[in-house]
């Protein structure tokens, strides 16, 4: 069964995956904090809208859900993804994303991003 924070959080994946910023934006609280675990933390949603579309690739990325596991006002993702890196060299990786909601609203994302053979 779908919950609404399912639903919010694969409307978030599929605004990824088609690069629209109006979806990934729609699913945020204002104060929105994105942990990159490794990379950078951004605050807010107009530095999320900056990395939404990272410079450091091109195009949109794949991205395959394969675990949605909802507890209390978190949800984890766990999933796979493929991506065209600016040099184009392909980026594969692993993902566990985990979002603490805020109301309707995803307040937080904590990304693990996991490099993997293509």
């Amino acid at each position: 069964m779908n919950s609404p924070r399912k639903v919010m959080v694969n409307r978030y994946f599929d605004g990824f995956r088609n690069s629209d910023h109006a979806a990934v934006l729609s699913c945020l609280h204002e104060d929105i904090c994105w942990k990159i675990h490794g990379y950078t933390e951004i605050h807010g949603k107009n530095e999320f809208d900056a990395e939404i579309e990272s410079p450091a690739f091109a195009g949109s990325p794949s991205l395959d859900i394969e675990h949605l596991v909802e507890e209390g006002d978190m949800l984890v993702a766990l999933g796979s993804g493929l991506g065209t890196l600016a040099s184009g060299a392909l980026f594969a990786f692993r993902f566990c994303t985990a979002f603490q909601f805020r109301d309707e609203w995803i307040a937080e994302v904590q990304s693990f991003v996991v490099p993997v053979a293509p």
